[in-house]
């Protein structure tokens, strides 16, 4: 006979920073659930790049970010790190 184990016993475990790369398929409010749940579950930043629009998101539970163009990605989850967003695109052909 199996034993019953309380979830409660497992540490929840979610990442520092979480990355999502959107497809033309996500649904807006499929990508903010995605979002509230990392945060949620304790990751520090969440990364939302969309390829369509070449732009990204960042989410930290205080506020929220769009940034595009020549703004750079920075936020204190991610120490010494920075990428200009065109940079990011740099190699991926505009879309149609």
């Amino acid at each position: 006979m199996a034993r019953a184990v309380a979830i409660s016993k497992f540490r929840r475990l979610s990442p520092d920073v979480a990355v999502e790369i959107l497809s033309p398929d996500d649904r807006r409010p499929d990508v903010d659930d995605k979002v509230a749940t990392y945060l949620a579950a304790g990751s520090d930043l969440v990364i939302a790049i969309d390829p369509e629009t070449r732009r990204v998101e960042l989410h930290d539970g205080a506020a929220d970010a769009i940034l595009e163009d020549v703004a750079n990605i920075v936020h204190p989850a991610l120490p010494g790190f920075t990428l200009c967003v065109l940079d990011l695109f740099e190699t991926i052909a505009p879309p149609r």
